[in-house]
């Protein structure tokens, strides 16, 4: 919701804008558990880490283009 209104004053006064935003947990981050293995054993998941260095790498490539197609 801050985004909007951040992009609509900008563009009511015709001024460029672009607002990023991102996810830094995942599903699961804040379970409880007696077991405090249990709580953090999905930190260690090889299936969490690829799936943020995708979203991360993808995340770049699509910047890359946003920067290339800005003129200043």
């Amino acid at each position: 919701m801050e985004d909007f209104a951040l992009m609509d004053i900008c563009h009511k006064r015709n001024i460029p804008c672009l607002c990023i935003r991102s996810v830094s947990d995942h599903a699961g981050q804040n379970k409880s558990s007696e077991n405090i293995e249990d709580v953090f054993a999905d930190y260690s998941s090889n299936e969490i880490q690829n799936s943020k260095e995708f979203a991360s790498q993808k995340l770049g490539e699509a910047l890359k283009k946003i920067f290339e197609n800005i003129s200043i």
